[in-house]
């Protein structure tokens, strides 16, 4: 079984300050090479962090883009910013539990469980 991976994709532009995708996926290189497709410079994957589940992998990408909010392009592009890849770093360091934690106190919810699989396919109605 692929694990799931939430992956930081950047555009090789030639001052080497190219957007930068966040996105999640189970199959890295292959998402890479559909992006590819659409992009006029090369893609290179600069970081991915390994998240076990379709529902946990959202919920960490989710939780990158928001706090990425401020350098957001379009969609799920952000302009190369330290803040990019400090925040890459701390959600590498601490993980999903970390990740949970901030989803679920972002909106609120009750934070009484964060390191277990929970049988919910929403976050909204996710127990936290």
């Amino acid at each position: 079984m692929n694990e799931w991976i939430v992956y930081f994709v950047q555009q090789d532009m030639p001052d080497g300050h190219g957007p930068v995708k966040v996105g999640c996926t189970r199959s890295l290189y292959a998402r890479r090479r559909e992006l590819q497709v659409g992009s006029p410079y090369p893609l290179i994957v600069k970081g991915e962090i390994a998240s076990f589940g379709t529902l946990t992998a959202h919920w960490m990408e989710r939780s990158i883009h928001e706090q990425l909010h401020s350098v957001r392009m379009r969609g799920e592009w952000f302009r190369d910013d330290p803040l990019v890849w400090t925040t890459y770093k701390w959600f590498e360091e601490h993980g999903l539990a970390a990740a949970r934690r901030h989803f679920c106190e972002q909106r609120g919810y009750p934070v009484d469980r964060v390191d277990g699989a929970t049988n919910s396919t929403s976050p909204k109605t996710a127990k936290c």
